[in-house]
């Protein structure tokens, strides 16, 4: 498949998902093939032009070589023939297959250089963002993390559904919990400033999920420290981040209903204990606003929206992460 017929195919199935003749997740399920299929074929396409150099260095090397007919031995036979040699091949003839053999090598590394880091035959990088990141409600991929809990077969592409566009950034939280952790490792009076997974997804998270590159994409932002509308409690301070976890306020502005705000875990999240609802299949998530007490933090509940009131920060609890994404430059 041509990098052009990638781009076709993606197309037809964009247009079938805006007749909706296909799901969002049946579309997500359909791209991931012909994203992975258009792989196959490059590295395919570059073993053949590897396989080519090498029979051109071949026949070149056959070229420039003697026949056997130049060594024959035509003299009277003698009682005792000495085996000839075939003469060593003049420093001219070395000079003309060794450029050849040289381009070779340097086209094959440039070739599977292209295909393992991100570069197709042609040269084009491909996207450390894919899908519609512009647009609120789309879903998009960007980085990658250990979700089906086979780590045999690699890390997953992480999904992420776009809260907000401004200025050439893009808020995006995660489709699916991706992790289980405490919002704060003792129970102790926190806050989002002083909490131990603040600096989970700003330090392991981080550096897990992704890569070098696509953390240029991820700005440091201030992270408001606001109050719990319904809680007395202490919110702390304003903090710089480059992920965090949504607030109260944000939660109930980016998502219209409790049905919006439910959320599957991964297996992987699941193998850590997340707690999932087993008649629906959801689990409850943590926000960064302060409960009730300050040793307790506001959660999204397995269906019924938000709770307020919170739970202990050493108990463990679902995560999602949320960051904001630069697509301007």
């Amino acid at each position: 498949m041509s990098e052009f017929s990638v781009a076709d195919e993606l197309l037809k199935l964009k247009e079938l998902l805006d007749q909706g003749i296909l799901s969002q997740e049946e579309f997500e399920q359909q791209k991931e093939a012909v994203l992975k299929k258009g792989l196959k074929d490059e590295k395919s396409a570059a073993k053949d032009v590897i396989k080519n150099i090498v029979k051109l260095t071949k026949k070149e090397d056959s070229k420039s070589s003697p026949s056997d007919a130049a060594f024959v031995n035509t003299e009277e036979p003698k009682p005792v023939p000495q085996p000839q040699k075939k003469p060593e091949p003049s420093a001219e003839k070395t000079k003309k297959k060794t450029p050849i053999i040289a381009i070779a090598a340097i086209l094959a590394v440039c070739i599977l250089a292209g295909v393992l880091f991100g570069t197709g035959a042609l040269g084009k990088k491909n996207t450390i963002i894919s899908g519609d990141c512009k647009t609120v409600g789309s879903i998009v991929t960007f980085g990658s993390y250990e979700q089906d809990n086979d780590t045999s077969n690699g890390k997953e592409p992480i999904e992420w559904i776009v809260l907000d566009v401004q200025h050439g950034k893009s808020l995006i939280i995660s489709k699916y919990a991706l992790d289980c952790q405490c919002y704060n490792k003792m129970y102790a009076d926190v806050t989002w400033e002083t909490c131990s997974l603040r600096k989970w997804l700003n330090g392991t998270f981080l550096e897990e999920a992704f890569s070098k590159e696509e953390q240029e994409k991820i700005p440091t932002v201030t992270v408001t420290a606001d109050k719990n509308p319904k809680c007395y409690t202490d919110p702390g301070k304003d903090t710089k981040d480059r992920v965090f976890l949504l607030s109260i306020q944000e939660t109930e502005k980016y998502f219209a209903s409790s049905d919006e705000l439910q959320c599957k875990p991964t297996a992987y999240a699941i193998s850590q204990e997340c707690d999932v609802d087993q008649a629906v299949g959801t689990c409850w998530w943590w926000l960064r606003s302060i409960g009730e007490l300050s040793k307790r933090a506001a959660h999204v509940h397995h269906y019924f929206g938000i709770y307020y009131g919170g739970e202990d920060v050493d108990y463990g609890g679902a995560v999602r992460p949320a960051l904001w994404i630069t697509w301007d430059k």
